[in-house]
C-alpha cells in the first residue's frame, strides 16, 4: 500500500482551513437586540402608484368574483404592472 506524503502546501492548505472554521465557529455570536424599532415601509400597488412617464400603470382585470355552483367562494384576477413602477422613490 503506497504511503500518504504530505508536503508543506498540502500541511499550510489543511492548517488554514482548520484555522477558517475555528475562528469561524468561535466569533459567531448572536447579540441580543437592546430595542426594537420596526419601521413600515410598505407603499400600495394599485391604481395610485407611480410609474414612468411612458409605462402603462397598473392594471387590474376581474376574470372572476363571487360564488361558484357549488356554494364555493372564488377569485381570480389578471395583474399587470411596468416593471419600474412603484420601486423608486
Amino acid at each position: 500500500m503506497p504511503r500518504l506524503q504530505l508536503n508543506f502546501s498540502h500541511f499550510f492548505i489543511f492548517v488554514c482551513t482548520v484555522l477558517f472554521f475555528l475562528g469561524s465557529a468561535l466569533t459567531i455570536r448572536a447579540e441580543p437586540a437592546k430595542s426594537v424599532r420596526l419601521v413600515d415601509l410598505t407603499h400600495s400597488f394599485d391604481q395610485t402608484t407611480i410609474y414612468w412617464p411612458t409605462s402603462k400603470s397598473f392594471r387590474m382585470e376581474i376574470i372572476q368574483r363571487g360564488k361558484t355552483e357549488g356554494g364555493y367562494w372564488y377569485e381570480a384576477n389578471n395583474i399587470s404592472a411596468a416593471e419600474h413602477g412603484g420601486t423608486h422613490m
